[in-house]
């Protein structure tokens, strides 16, 4: 049980390692590129569906084939990977894109239309769905 909790541990900090550079990334693109070609709304959903497919695919690269965990244990990891997202996001947003945390906020809520839930929600499954992808 111990192994598997450390191999846990060093898959959520490969997460929080990475995610902060992948979101910088993905920023910068979207005020440089995607908000004076498709606006503010486009550029949001666009942003929103390539940090999904990226956090995916970086998971499934960096999930160890030998894990096998419990699925309490996975969504408890996909539980810390959407509170370190959400944080990461905002401090990154906030600090270096000056963006006001009132929108910051905005772009969680479902209700106008934005993705922000729906991408922690993906984060918060991801470690038990590429466990179960991995494990076949």
């Amino acid at each position: 049980m111990a192994g598997i909790s450390m191999k846990l541990a060093i898959w959520t900090l490969h997460f929080c390692l990475i995610f902060p550079i992948v979101m910088i990334v993905i920023s910068g693109i979207k005020n440089a590129f995607l908000i004076p070609v498709f606006g503010e709304k486009r550029s949001h959903i666009i942003e929103r569906l390539l940090l999904m497919i990226i956090v995916f695919l970086l998971s499934y690269l960096f999930a160890d084939p030998e894990l096998s965990a419990p699925i309490a244990a996975l969504l408890l990891t996909g539980i810390l990977w959407a509170i370190c997202s959400f944080l990461i996001e905002a401090f990154v947003k906030h600090i270096l894109f000056r963006e006001r945390m009132l929108l910051i906020l905005e772009s969680y809520n479902p209700l106008k239309g934005n993705l922000g839930m729906i991408t922690l929600f993906l984060i918060m499954v991801t470690p038990a769905l590429v466990m179960l992808i991995t494990s076949n």
